[in-house]
């Protein structure tokens, strides 16, 4: 009896684990990732047994009430972690890493944005605990019975030795089960061939990796690949080099259209192709009917939202999810070209602008430190705010969203009058949330209001009119500007460009998919990242270009544009107006061009637009966008061009 018991007791107490890790996998496949269980999920099965095998084995080293501690505990850290993970998913449609939980304390101002996401169904998430206090509460009825969960400590060393055997032997199928098959077989020489080895390694795609091994794999890679940084390698180095002296660049009919204009660069929060409308964004719709605009422009949204969006169009490379913030911690490398350092070389003052505190991410340091601007402002600096004075906050804390017509006004004098100038400007008044509490939004629902009744227009969601109201203070920021070019008699001199810095991640997909359905999120959930992008000059007229082109491609962009001496061959982004093919990469590893997309979260799902196009050619494309990535990487992590000294060619 003792024997059985001794068996009985520790599987049941992993059977209890085991199930419940299996219930939360199940519940983020099926209604976070909307993944169907298929034949992948085994592999889950077999990686969830073995983690809940050692927790037991560690379980049985203790005493019966220390014991009771311990499960309870672990069992509340894993429900935390996965209903975390699904509030975090549902809000920014992405993972978290562990890299962010530095930042973990700043994020605490967006609870209320993300406990909206919250659904009875991630009551789920709470049921191992509830039924643990069943069992806590009931201990007494089954006191030295066999169903005495919490008294199964090691009796001798044998229980020991054959529990730690059992857990390597499934962990050992469990990683033997991941295929070393390569994604494709039609590789270019020297480029390696990735498969789901390489994933479980490096943990390229997280979304793919959660399909293929579950959530609590994703987090063990995770917390791995946080720990370890890339080291120098010299065939890298080489090989890189040569690639960069191969790459041809050639100018094009767009080439030099804008040569000694200024430019007034502007990264809109969260700005939407939806939100466009001549009624409630008059100004921003002027400016349009001369401009070139840029249909099929994509802002993938990266671990950091803004911050890596503006890491990727100042730099034009990608950003890293190794590290807490990109802007930050590769702050002190060596970039070989920038913006700012690009048109000062042509005698222009570069200022940077942003309407709201240093607190999320540390701008001050990367535009003037790291990106070469003369100077950079915040709402402090330009007056918006005194310190200490909101509420008794700190100029180190959060504050409201601020108004992006009041930052306008604030600058737009002394910048014009400057004669040569290159500024760039980041807004916030459409930040979210898209309710009452965003002043500047409920400061303008009234005139939203006003707007849709005199229109006689059909209603739409409460949160659209919130997002319409906080999108109307950007418009008269816009309107601010056209009058101060106007009278300053710069407008012929300068540029506006317009970009979004991400889709407004605050409004859940089914609203959006309601007031955008030109969106096409049917077929494919990557076109909810297509958003504005138009250059503005008065001497042009209204022309849309079908080019595909994302954050990245910003730099070398406007660098052609403005016959800006930069380091073409070694961003990962290209000049828009090149003739060759162009591809997009997404932060889970999906990739979209003309002619197919592929989806990571959908299991490397492909879709064909172009019948040319076959599955053996577009994984070789996707292989490729891995390796191009992982280069990225490499060299951001190593401070490659500080290391080697790289001279960029004529």
């Amino acid at each position: 009896m003792m024997l059985k018991k001794s068996v009985i007791k520790p599987t049941v107490l992993f059977a209890f684990v085991f199930f419940s890790i299996v219930l939360f996998e199940i519940t983020f496949r099926l209604l976070i990732l909307e993944l169907p269980i298929n034949i992948n999920f085994y592999k889950i099965v077999f990686f969830s047994a073995a983690y809940s095998l050692f927790i037991v084995i560690l379980l049985r080293f203790f005493g019966q009430t220390l014991m009771k501690i311990c499960l309870a505990i672990s069992m509340l850290l894993i429900s935390i972690f996965y209903f975390s993970q699904t509030i975090y998913y549902l809000s920014m449609g992405s993972l978290f890493s562990f890299n962010m939980a530095g930042d973990a304390g700043k994020g605490l101002s967006f609870i209320p944005h993300l406990l909206n996401h919250i659904h009875w169904v991630h009551f789920i998430y709470a049921l191992p605990l509830l039924t643990l206090v069943i069992l806590y509460s009931t201990h007494k009825k089954f006191k030295n019975t066999m169903f005495d969960l919490f008294s199964v400590k090691y009796f001798s060393i044998k229980p020991l030795i054959f529990s730690v055997g059992f857990a390597f032997i499934i962990s050992f199928l469990s990683i033997n089960a991941i295929s070393s098959t390569p994604f494709s077989d039609d590789v270019h020489e020297g480029i390696p061939s990735y498969s789901e080895q390489d994933l479980f390694e490096t943990n390229f795609s997280p979304e793919l990796s959660v399909n293929r091994f579950g959530l609590f794999t994703y987090a063990r890679i995770d917390l791995r690949t946080s720990l370890n940084f890339t080291d120098e390698n010299k065939k890298t180095d080489e090989w890189l080099i040569d690639y960069f002296e191969e790459r041809e660049i050639r100018s094009n009919k767009h080439s030099w259209v804008f040569e000694n204009k200024n430019l007034i660069f502007i990264t809109a929060e969260s700005l939407a192709t939806y939100s466009i409308d001549p009624s409630l964004m008059p100004n921003l719709s002027k400016m349009l009917e001369s401009s070139m605009v840029f249909d099929n422009y994509y802002a993938p949204l990266y671990y950091r939202n803004t911050a890596d969006t503006e890491f990727m169009m100042h730099t034009s490379y990608y950003p890293s999810a190794n590290v807490p913030l990109s802007m930050q911690y590769f702050g002190d490398n060596l970039f070989t070209s920038t913006l700012p350092k690009a048109f000062r070389a042509q005698g222009k003052e570069t200022l940077a602008y942003h309407n709201y505190s240093d607190y999320y991410y540390p701008r001050d340091e990367f535009f003037v430190d790291t990106l070469g601007f003369d100077r950079y402002q915040n709402a402090y600096d330009m007056g918006l705010i005194e310190p200490g004075t909101i509420d008794d906050r700190l100029e180190d804390e959060p504050l409201p969203w601020q108004s992006d017509a009041e930052m306008f006004e604030a600058t737009l004098d002394d910048l014009l009058s400057k004669d040569d100038f290159f500024a760039y400007y980041l807004t916030v008044s459409g930040h979210l949330p898209y309710d009452e509490s965003h002043d500047i939004a409920k400061r303008n629902l009234p005139i939203i209001e006003d707007i849709f009744e005199e229109e006689d227009r059909e209603p739409v969601d409460e949160v659209m009119m919130y997002f319409y109201a906080a999108n109307y203070e950007f418009d008269l920021a816009l309107g601010i500007l056209l009058d101060k070019l106007e009278e300053t008699n710069q407008a012929d001199d300068t540029v506006v460009i317009v970009v979004s810095d991400h889709y407004p991640y605050g409004i859940d997909k089914d609203t959006i998919d309601a007031v955008a359905p030109e969106l096409n999120m049917d077929e494919s959930n990557l076109h909810i990242h297509n958003v504005p992008f138009f250059i503005y000059h008065p001497s042009l007229e209204q022309k849309h270009y079908d080019h595909l082109m994302s954050s990245v491609d910003m730099m070398p962009t406007i660098g052609n544009l403005f016959n800006l001496d930069l380091a073409y061959e070694t961003f990962m982004g290209q000049d828009v107006f090149r003739d060759r093919f162009k591809l997009i990469r997404f932060q889970d590893s999906s990739i979209l061009s003309d002619y197919y997309a592929v989806e990571s979260k959908q299991d490397l799902r492909i879709l064909q637009f172009d019948e040319a196009y076959d599955e053996p050619r577009i994984l070789r494309h996707y292989n490729e966008a891995i390796h191009r990535h992982q280069l990225n990487i490499y060299i951001l992590e190593t401070d490659f061009f500080r290391r080697i000294n790289y001279k960029s060619k004529p």
